[in-house]
């Protein structure tokens, strides 16, 4: 009885060492890029495709090559980072298609998925998603077999960020931004970060590094220095409603940076020096307009600004004649600054002739700060930052995406400026070199290892 359970046993493990051969033929094989291959290399064309396909004899069959379509993919992800879209899914986006119809030549088949970039750590999932369908039909009997990869491209130039888009709790002064940088050409490079509050329209210099090479550079941004300043024009014709009425000069384009405002107002951000400049063309259609004037002025909260008050008179019918006046004034945060005009006659227009332009100037106004203005990174905001490259030999640029932070919505939970510090200097220290970590870790197990043979031996 004994013989027997042993001869059984020794059967079961016999039979159990025998490999088990599919019987699902393996029509699809050796994809390249391999499934999961990262620094893939990306090329004008993108990134080659290929996989061996076996047609069985006696059969044709369709073959299709399929890439997510990965920058709708990547909007949509931000759409839904942004809360402007729901979030995105392989299954409800679309795929870029490539097909071999009628084929029955088993054969290696290539071709390129253009719609690969190449990728930047921490920005966002950038595995590159295809799929192979090939579509038997041997003797009127169709079959679909399909295989689906993925790969991760080579990096960028910009090849690291921190923090990651769209972080959150994100502590002002100092809130670290870092990024791994590299210039292919092997040429120093100046590198440049911009970042601007979610509604300001124009991007702010943070901070610059000249003629660097491939590293991770880190700075601690607590703000950044504004000259606020707004501009104002218009081209249309003012004809005044009343005569002996002040009028605010409503400009038909309008912008500013630092400063807020409506096209007829403009509102003071901070206390400090300003110049003010203002120019306007005129012109009287009265056949006899001598005793007509027409004056302008600034004023602030209504009242008027010294030196700001010009006038004009007019002698002949449709004499253009033109007014510049200029004011360096010490204005208050949350003044409000208008532009002005009276007239005697409403006959009188603000208005240029365009003979030989479209871009005539009927009125100009311009109000900036003498001197720098230092914005703070503030709590509970959303800043969009970007990465400026300029290669210092041949002057080629290179503008990175534009990436999304969130600072912390409570003071409390951030560091105070000692912590922050300590915190910023680690972070730049792995940051600058991660691979340092690895290596000190393996200094310090050496002893230990040493230590532990000495005891086996002595035992």
């Amino acid at each position: 009885m004994k013989t027997s359970i042993l001869i059984l046993t020794f059967l079961l493990i016999f039979l159990c060492s025998i490999p088990l051969v599919s019987s699902i033929p393996n029509y699809i094989s050796n994809p390249s890029p391999t499934d999961g291959e990262t620094d893939v290399n990306v090329t004008a064309k993108g990134v080659q495709t290929c996989a061996d396909i076996t047609i069985p004899t006696g059969c044709t069959g369709n073959i299709t090559f399929s890439w997510l379509n990965q920058t709708e993919y990547y909007n949509a992800w931000l759409a839904w980072r942004n809360n402007t879209g729901p979030k995105p899914t392989t299954a409800n986006h679309t795929y870029i298609y490539y097909t071999w119809t009628n084929v029955n030549i088993s054969t290696t088949y290539c071709y390129e998925n253009p719609n690969v970039t190449c990728s930047t750590e921490n920005k966002w999932n950038e595995n590159f998603i295809w799929t192979i369908t090939l579509e038997l039909n041997c003797s009127g009997k169709p079959s679909i077999f399909t295989e689906t990869y993925s790969f991760k491209p080579e990096p960028c130039d910009v090849f690291y960020i921190y923090p990651p888009p769209f972080s959150t709790n994100i502590c002002p002064c100092c809130s670290e931004i870092c990024a791994g940088i590299t210039n292919p050409r092997g040429h120093p490079m100046d590198i440049k970060f911009f970042a601007k509050e979610q509604n300001e329209t124009f991007y702010n210099n943070i901070a610059t590094f000249y003629s660097k090479y491939n590293e991770t550079y880190c700075f601690c941004f607590e703000g950044y220095d504004i000259q606020p300043h707004a501009v104002g024009h218009t081209r249309a014709e003012i004809i005044p409603l009343a005569i002996n009425t002040w009028y605010n000069i409503t400009f038909q384009y309008f912008d500013s940076i630092g400063m807020t405002g409506t096209p007829s107002e403009v509102i003071i951000p901070e206390d400090g020096h300003y110049n003010i400049d203002f120019f306007a063309i005129c012109t009287d259609n009265n056949a006899n307009p001598a005793g007509d004037k027409i004056a302008f002025r600034f004023t602030r909260n209504g009242a008027e600004i010294n030196s700001s008050y010009h006038e004009l008179d007019f002698q002949k019918q449709d004499n253009l004649r033109e007014v510049v006046s200029l004011a360096h004034v010490i204005l208050n945060k949350g003044d409000k600054i208008n532009f002005q005009y009276i007239v005697n006659d409403v006959n009188i227009h603000i208005h240029e002739d365009a003979t030989w332009s479209s871009n005539n100037t009927s009125a100009y106004a311009s109000i900036e700060r003498v001197d720098n203005y230092h914005v703070p990174v503030k709590y509970n905001q959303t800043y969009y930052w970007y990465i400026n490259v300029t290669d210092t030999i041949d002057g080629t640029q290179y503008n990175s995406d534009i990436f999304t932070i969130n600072t912390e919505t409570d003071p409390e939970n951030c560091l105070s400026g000692e912590e922050v510090s300590e915190q910023l200097t680690i972070h730049v220290d792995s940051a600058t070199d991660r691979s340092q970590s690895y290596l000190i870790g393996g200094l310090l197990i050496l002893p230990l290892v040493f230590v532990f043979l000495n005891k086996r031996r002595k035992k």
